[in-house]
């Protein structure tokens, strides 16, 4: 019944915003973090209660109590989150995402009651935020280093996209989503986008992206202009979140025209392709 109820509510959100045919739909992104988040730490925690059992039926007193007790204890502080997240996990198994031709919808469940649903337009959005996340851990002589994408949107009347929904599309915070999600819907809002700031540079006029001018004469950033023939290349450096722009005579060690965060530079993706256009080298 719910499953029934969640796929009306988003045919009615697409029908009432006119997005088109269904694409494509999905789980819960958060549900599946929190599936697998639950089945590791079950694993783990399963693990050294065993691994401390076995220590106990292998060691001499008085060791082998205390090396069993404190792996049990980590175990049972393993196994306990564990639970909780698979507890987590199943009360919201219903909530979903449909992508459509011209938009989303999400739908929130919470046990077997539909919670909240939100819908938008490709051309609702006007602002997208690329955030890049570096976590770097430290094992032994090892150093293992993850990296995260999260994306916001923002709405014509100021809103972002999520604020309503909590528990759709793999969000680190209300509103944000990550990894895959965020570039799903970044690349449904790039062909509304990208026709505007196309428009305006071929009328002359400025283009801007946060504290980069794109021109006819060059770039603006900082209170310096770098015209396109000085330019000698600009690329995203996706694995650190930032963009770099390069000008021609720098030497190889010498610092870049400008070096900019991502999360400083709204609409990146149009940025990216609009710079492509006028032919200046990109990486």
């Amino acid at each position: 019944m719910i499953q029934q109820q969640v796929r009306e509510e988003a045919d009615r959100l697409a029908s009432e915003l006119q997005l088109g045919a269904l694409r494509q739909t999905y789980n819960s992104g958060k549900g599946g973090t929190l599936l697998a988040t639950g089945i590791s730490l079950l694993l783990a925690g399963f693990f050294l209660v065993a691994l401390g059992l076995i220590l106990l039926i292998s060691l001499d007193p008085p060791a082998a109590i205390i090396t069993s007790l404190l792996s049990t204890v980590f175990g049972v502080f393993i196994i306990v989150p564990g639970i909780l997240s698979l507890r987590k996990r199943i009360r919201v198994r219903h909530a979903r995402e449909f992508r459509y031709e011209h938009g989303l919808v999400m739908v929130d469940c919470y046990k077997d009651q539909l919670r909240a649903s939100e819908a938008i337009h490709w051309r609702e959005i006007v602002q997208i935020w690329h955030r890049v996340t570096r976590s770097t851990m430290v094992n032994g002589s090892q150093i293992y280093t993850s990296v995260s994408h999260t994306y916001r949107f923002q709405r014509q009347d100021g809103t972002y996209l999520g604020d309503r929904v909590r528990s759709i599309g793999s969000r680190s915070a209300a509103g944000s989503f990550g990894g895959e999600p965020g570039r799903r819907i970044e690349e449904g809002a790039l062909p509304y986008l990208l026709p505007q700031a196309e428009a305006s540079y071929q009328r002359g006029d400025p283009v801007q992206f946060g504290p980069i001018t794109v021109t006819a004469e060059g770039i603006q950033y900082d209170g310096r202009t770098l015209p396109w023939q000085q330019v000698k290349q600009v690329y995203f450096k996706n694995e650190y979140g930032e963009l770099v722009i390069k000008q021609q005579g720098e030497k190889w060690l010498s610092a870049p025209w400008a070096v900019i965060a991502y999360p400083d530079i709204p609409n990146l993706a149009v940025l990216n392709v609009l710079v492509q256009q006028i032919a200046v080298p990109v990486k």
